[in-house]
Formats: C-alpha cells, sequence, structure tokens
C-alpha cells in the first residue's frame, strides 16, 4: 500500500519505521508539524517524527494548516492508498477522504471508552485495571468512525504514565500492519460485539497537578502515577514548591493526624490524606534533582521540624 503518515509525537516514531522496513507497504509522504521553539532557551527544534523521516530520507511535508489547498493538492497527487494518523490533529473531510482505504487512526484506549486527548492518563486516574490500543476509520466524530481492531494490555496499581505508555508504544507497530492487512483483506468488522461503554479523556489542565490532600489516598496516588514523569503532580511545604513523583499506599493508621499533616516513622516519609495515608518515595523540591525521600528527611529537616509541617 502507499501510506502518508500523520503524525508528530514519539508514540509514532517505532510505527513509522516498522512501516518503512516492510517491502509490500511504501511510505510516500509524511505530514508534520513545523519547527517550533521549545525548552528554557527556546531553540528552534523539528517534531520527533520530522527528526526520524530525515534519517529515514522521506518525504516530509511540512504543515500547519490542513486547510491549505496546496497540501490537499500535493496528497492527492501522490495517488496514496492509505493515510496512517498517529498523535496528530483532527482532521478535515477533505483530507481524511483522499486515499483510496480512507484514513486510519491508532488510539491509545480501547475505543469507545477514553475518547479524546489524555487517554492513558484519564485511564491510571480512574483505576482501571485494563487500556489497549484501538484503530479506527476516521470520520467527523472525534475517535469516533468505525473500529477495525483493539488490543488490551493490564495496568497494575503500580504503572505510571511512563510505564503504560511504554508498554502501547512498544506493540504498536505489529498492531498497526495487522490493522493494514484487515483492510486489504476486507475484514475490518471483527468487532461486532462492543460491549465497552463509551467515555471520555480530555486534555490534561494545569490546575489538576496541584494536590488536593482531602481526596482519598488511592485517588492521590493514582494521579501520581497519572502525571509520572510529566509533569508530576505537586503540592507546597510552607513556601517550597515540591513535585510529587512516586508514592504507595500506605497502612498507617493515626486518627490525630491532620490532612496533609507528615509522619516520619522508620526513615518512610508518610502523608495524612482525606481518607487514609500515602508514602511518599520519590520528590523533587523546586531547583532541586529527584530525591529519595530519606534524602528528603535529612536535607530538609528544618521545615519537616516546624509545627506546621503540612503540605498544602
Amino acid at each position: 500500500m502507499k501510506i502518508v503518515f500523520f503524525g508528530n509525537a514519539d508514540f509514532g516514531c517505532k510505527t513509522l519505521e516498522a512501516l518503512c522496513s516492510i517491502n509490500n507497504h511504501q511510505v510516500v509522504g509524511v505530514v508534520t508539524n513545523s519547527d517550533k521553539k521549545r525548552g528554557r532557551n527556546l531553540k528552534l527544534l523539528p517534531t520527533p517524527i520530522k527528526s526520524l523521516s530525515k534519517k529515514l530520507n522521506l518525504n516530509i511535508i511540512e504543515n500547519d494548516n490542513l486547510k491549505d489547498s496546496n497540501l490537499v493538492n500535493l496528497l492527492h497527487s501522490l495517488k496514496p492508498d492509505i493515510f496512517i494518523v498517529i498523535a496528530y490533529k483532527i482532521m478535515p473531510k477533505e483530507i481524511y477522504s483522499i486515499p483510496k482505504f480512507g484514513s486510519i487512526n491508532l488510539h491509545a484506549s480501547l475505543l469507545p471508552a477514553y475518547k479524546g486527548a489524555a487517554p492513558i492518563q484519564r485511564a491510571i486516574i480512574n483505576g482501571e485495571q485494563y487500556t489497549g490500543l484501538s484503530t479506527f476509520f476516521l470520520n467527523d466524530v472525534i475517535d469516533g468512525g468505525k473500529l477495525i481492531n483493539q488490543i488490551k494490555i493490564s495496568i497494575n496499581n503500580e504503572d505510571t504514565f511512563e510505564n503504560v505508555w511504554n508498554s502501547l508504544n512498544k506493540i504498536s507497530p505489529e498492531f498497526v500492519i495487522n490493522t493494514l492487512e484487515l483492510i486489504i483483506e476486507k475484514k475490518t468488522n471483527i468487532i461486532d460485539d462492543l460491549t465497552i461503554k463509551e467515555s471520555f479523556a480530555p486534555k490534561i489542565l494545569k490546575k489538576e497537578l496541584k494536590i488536593n490532600w482531602s481526596e482519598p489516598n488511592y485517588i492521590i496516588h493514582n494521579k501520581v502515577r497519572a502525571f509520572y514523569p510529566f509533569p508530576s503532580m505537586y503540592t507546597f511545604l510552607g513556601s517550597k514548591r515540591i513535585k510529587i513523583l512516586k508514592t504507595t499506599i500506605s497502612d498507617y493508621v493515626d486518627d490525630y493526624s491532620k490532612i496533609g499533616e507528615i509522619i516520619i516513622i522508620e526513615n518512610k516519609l508518610i502523608v495524612k490524606c482525606g481518607v487514609g495515608f500515602i508514602e511518599i518515595s520519590m520528590l523533587q523540591p523546586d531547583s532541586k534533582k529527584e530525591m529519595k525521600s530519606i534524602d528528603f528527611i535529612n536535607g530538609f529537616a528544618k521545615l519537616l521540624n516546624q509545627p506546621f509541617n503540612v503540605l498544602k
């Protein structure tokens, strides 16, 4: 098949590379965003997909406007069989309807669950035991096109966004290639007994990252997992901002602790939540490196000895 690949993020890189290694498929173009200023120094940087495409000597099409008539004409001229879209943006009908076999999207959830921008994070926050990948044909409904294929993976109680992302990224190439085979063989109706309930995964807002210690310990733990390693949950001890990177549910019991109060027991950093306690194992004060709880206890003893050692 003649393929045009649409993507920006790391999540599509392994799949793009795999597609280029298969003889019966040809990547005739890669559409990605223009270079943008990123990082503290605001250096002009390409998308991960563009960087990989350069190494693979692919036909790179930089474009930030999908309504550009020049882009539409160029895509028609490539005479594509299919468009593959991974971690990109909403595509108009005049684009997704161009290829012979239509356009497909890879989404990091078991659709119709967790439609939207942050499916992995929302699944972890909600304590889901499973997630997965779905491929579907693009239409005018966001993440609402006809399903082609799905694969499920488990999520354990300690898995972070990083763990789940890596697991899904690892299986993505073979899954997408298998999807193409299903399309060629006209077996795209394999999911006919769909019992998964529809839900949504809106993008992450900055206000969600500040820990509310009045919430139950398992909810706080899930949020810490969902936002590790980036952008990370945070809290304040006095005026010092601290990222909370790794936690576990604690079985510590104390009826007299205040919500947010820090308890040091056997060099463990334990915090009272709205319900139960949570143990912090890894954290990062502003302008400091990541550190284990024991190093924080030793290095910030003055703060912890104050009468108001409560996280807020």
